[in-house]
């Protein structure tokens, strides 16, 4: 699924930069939207992975 959704991410944001008329940049926001959108649930799904103790030392 992971696939699917970066490749149509890449997609919609390639879409964004080349429209001409609103509707295809309405249509291109939506499909940018969705990929944050599944980022925004992924990184909860994520976190639970981990120890509490760890919670946000990402980058330590």
């Amino acid at each position: 699924m992971f696939p699917m959704t970066m490749l149509c991410s890449a997609v919609a944001t390639w879409l964004l930069s080349t429209v001409s008329t609103y509707p295809m940049m309405l249509l291109a926001a939506l499909g940018v939207g969705l990929a944050g959108g599944s980022f925004a649930v992924g990184i909860p799904l994520v976190a639970g992975d981990d120890r509490a103790d760890r919670a946000g030392l990402a980058a330590a």
